[in-house]
């Protein structure tokens, strides 16, 4: 029988000295595993510094557009941003933009391209990819991103596998995930054939923003066999600006219950292994990353 193996992974790692310190927190004393980092975030190098003092922690990639400063040079980057800087598009508009547009899908390309030589310069060996606001439930970015992953050498993305059907979190994102469903699984489709390891289940859409003990244990005890990953937005409020995200105090109600006493006995009750995106590609052929080969075609 299979066993219960469980990623716990806190997304905007790098977004404020807050939001990093609660991560961290989340790690030594409750049950995250493993951190996706925004080098393009205000406090990245802060986190890459915390990164390296907690070595037990796996830190992926958080690939984001429209969040902090982009690392190219925005006039490089028409297509999707402005000469100041700004992201011309929301999310839905993004994702028309690339699938009609080949510039768009380029420039797109070399920005994600970017914030992962930005983690290798500073000495981190990215474990997984994920995007920051789920970019690549759009398949054009789904496929993107595989690529990445294959052609840095990054051994795992996440993929978008939440069960929107059975129930929990908010009513409203269950109905936006279930219209999402057929990308979804499209871009699940990308991964599957790609070369990249990925979760066999994904929780924590649905429950973004309004996580509740009792709901967070239901989940554990829930858990099937194989390998689930769990998306938590954990952090100190310090720092954040509502106008910039609409988690700010929600961040440290998940920080509480995921160093909760009960939360981290349930797991050992449940014979639920707590892993990293690490170990998930431990079986697999080793080796390090390192750049794109030539041919970074992003289409």
């Amino acid at each position: 029988m299979l066993e219960r193996r469980l990623i716990v992974n806190a997304d905007d790692f790098g977004w404020s000295e807050g939001v990093n310190e609660g991560i961290v927190e989340a790690h030594r004393n409750g049950i995250v595993t493993s951190a996706t980092l925004a080098a393009t975030g205000p406090a990245a190098e802060h986190a890459v510094r915390l990164a390296a003092e907690n070595p037990e922690l796996g830190v992926g990639v958080h690939l984001a557009y429209g969040l902090g400063r982009s690392l190219v040079e925005p006039r490089r980057l028409s297509a999707i941003y402005h000469t100041d800087g700004r992201a011309r598009f929301g999310v839905i508009r993004l994702w028309l933009a690339v699938r009609l547009s080949r510039v768009a899908r380029d420039q797109l390309y070399q920005h994600f391209a970017s914030q992962v030589r930005w983690l290798l310069d500073h000495g981190t060996t990215p474990t997984h990819l994920d995007t920051h606001k789920h970019l690549h439930f759009c398949p054009v970015i789904g496929r993107m991103v595989c690529r990445i992953a294959e052609e840095f050498s990054i051994p795992a993305v996440r993929a978008l596998r939440e069960r929107w059907w059975t129930g929990g979190g908010q009513p409203a994102t269950r109905v936006k995930l279930a219209m999402l469903s057929p990308m979804a699984l499209i871009c699940n489709y990308y991964i599957k054939s790609s070369q990249v390891a990925s979760a066999d289940r994904f929780v924590g859409i649905s429950w973004t923003g309004s996580w509740t003990k009792q709901g967070l244990l239901d989940i554990l005890d829930r858990l099937s066999p194989g390998t689930t990953e769990l998306m938590v937005h954990p952090g100190y409020a310090c720092g954040l600006a509502s106008d910039e995200t609409r988690l700010t105090g929600s961040r440290e109600t998940e920080l509480e219950l995921l160093t909760d006493r009960e939360v981290i006995e349930r797991c050992r009750l449940r014979n639920i292994r707590l892993i990293s995106y690490r170990e998930l590609s431990m079986d697999r052929p080793p080796h390090p990353a390192s750049g794109p080969s030539k041919g970074r075609e992003s289409r």
